[in-house]
């Protein structure tokens, strides 16, 4: 965990010099923080029972969490809600994935705002509404409990009646990625910094676009946290970990600052991805996806030390994985024999139905039968399945566009099978056959990384820019070795065009960048 000095300011004291924001600060005014022991009051002034007997000591954000809430916090936990309590504060949290960030630090730290601070305002935001109304609001509304009928829940706003009469509200919207978002985040603006602040909180801050985070600078507001998993290298929430690292306060969680998460979790993660995945180390030591640009999904290193470090050869069961031509490209079938890949089967042919001829000669004299076969349905793939079909071959239709099995690792199911392929590569769990040309499509396709931390590939547009080939026979390798409990997309309706019509625009592009998902 990366520490940080935690600032001992209340939040009624003057700010430093260098935290003065464009402008001057803030006209000073008659102190409204709120002690607790008054806040704690109904309206005929007798003291509400519960969380708000312990006043005075415990006005700091952790203090208040751990005293008045009754909240058991991680020293991290600690570290980031103290860092709120400076005036002008800017801080943000970077944590792994279940650390308890949004229950036990943003949800704390937005009451203790509202409760502390007559008049304030809490603004919170994240880049979808499940987010904010489904995991953050519910958090809130359990703090707030003991309050009774000091406070109002509505689906988008929280109101807190102190007993002066005065009201403190949470506010909650949806940052998306259009004008109108970014316009939503603007208008928010503190009455007052010291007496009635405006506290900004961005959820899930990998998601939310630069735009966004410009409206919210625009509003000045007392104080800002930031936080979330880690995503890709790119965007405001980045920046505040490395280029503008200097303004803010920073925290990193790891999986192991959090004890509640077990070390069985952790060995779970760390052997189903690898110790040194990029998705392991963002989704454990919350570190950020930084691939490269040079960063492949096998290295050639991998690969030769699992051709000449094979495994004892296991199991009988059969799967093939088929990948259609487009064009000049091959018709590859894949024929997996436990773990072991069988010599791969390559032809060209433009004739559509001498190929699903030789398909099915292929597959019956490999003893492979139609509910073991998984075939590329996408682009030309689409009527090739359907040829398969009405020869009386029902085979499994693979989407590499389609959703993941574990879609919180993985862009697509195209990304999971080749990231699963490069898992089994990297152990030495699979036997390779003797073949430089699959080789060749193996080692040169890159990995991407998403926004939201997803684990992608490079597109074959993107390799066909660079000049290496459609991976046709990495594909259907990918497809034979990863269709265990595979929830397969059926074809989406929609208006197929025809087979001819699809034929001359292979021609015409050799590769269907049209259909093109990054499979």
């Amino acid at each position: 965990m990366e520490v940080n000095k935690i600032v001992k300011t209340t939040p009624q004291e003057n700010p430093a010099p260098h935290d003065t924001p464009p402008g001057g600060p803030p006209t000073r005014a008659r102190a409204r923080a709120t002690p607790l022991r008054n806040s704690a009051r109904n309206k005929k002034g007798s003291s509400k029972p519960g969380p708000a007997s312990k006043v005075d000591e415990q006005a700091t954000p952790a203090g208040f969490a751990e005293g008045v809430l009754r909240l058991s916090l991680y020293p991290w936990q600690k570290e980031v809600m103290n860092n709120l309590a400076p005036i002008y504060s800017r801080v943000a949290l970077v944590a792994a994935n279940g650390s308890g960030k949004t229950s036990n630090v943003i949800a704390p730290a937005l009451v203790w705002h509202m409760v502390c601070f007559e008049e304030s305002l809490s603004v919170v935001t994240a880049s979808v509404y499940r987010q904010v109304e489904s995991v953050l609001w519910p958090a809130i509304k359990a703090l707030l409990r003991p309050f009774g009928d000091m406070v109002e829940v509505t689906s988008g706003e929280i109101r807190f009646k102190h007993a002066s009469g005065r009201i403190s509200r949470i506010l909650g919207f949806t940052a998306g990625n259009d004008n109108e978002s970014a316009g939503r985040a603007e208008g928010f603006h503190a009455a007052n910094h010291e007496s009635a602040p405006l506290l900004y909180v961005v959820d899930e801050a990998k998601t939310v676009q630069d735009p966004i985070y410009v409206s919210v600078f625009r509003c000045q507001p007392t104080r800002l946290l930031v936080a979330s998993s880690p995503g890709a290298p790119v965007g405001q929430f980045y920046r505040c970990f490395t280029k503008e690292a200097d303004l803010w306060k920073k925290t990193r969680a790891t999986a192991w600052d959090c004890p509640h998460i077990s070390p069985l979790y952790i060995q779970e993660i760390q052997q189903r991805y690898g110790i040194n995945s990029p998705f392991t180390q963002s989704m454990l030591k919350a570190e950020f996806m930084d691939l490269g640009e040079e960063r492949l999904v096998v290295s050639l290193g991998s690969y030769d030390n699992c051709v000449n470090n094979p495994p004892v050869p296991n199991g009988t069961d059969r799967a093939a994985g088929i990948d259609f031509s487009a064009g000049g490209d091959e018709n590859v079938i894949a024929i997996r024999e436990g773990n072991r890949i069988l010599p791969l089967i390559t032809w060209r042919e433009r004739d559509t139905m001498a190929t699903v001829g030789r398909i099915i000669m292929e597959l019956k004299k490999a003893g492979v039968k139609p509910e073991q076969v998984f075939a590329d349905a996408g682009g030309l793939g689409l009527p090739m399945c359907d040829a398969l079909n009405e020869a009386g071959w029902t085979v499994n239709r693979i989407n590499f566009g389609g959703n993941a099995r574990d879609n919180d690792a993985y862009q697509n199911k195209g990304s999971e099978m080749w990231h699963r392929l490069a898992r089994k590569i990297d152990t030495c769990d699979i036997i390779l056959p003797e073949d430089d040309i699959l080789k060749s499509q193996i080692v040169t396709r890159r990995a991407q990384a998403t926004s939201r931390g997803k684990l992608g590939l490079e597109s074959k547009d993107a390799m066909r820019s660079r000049g290496v080939a459609s991976p046709d026979r990495a594909d259907a390798v990918a497809m034979a070795c990863d269709n265990a409990g595979i929830d397969y997309d059926l074809t989406m309706a929609y208006t197929r065009p025809s087979l001819l019509e699809l034929m001359k625009q292979a021609s015409a592009d050799n590769e269907m960048s049209g259909w093109d998902v990054g499979g």
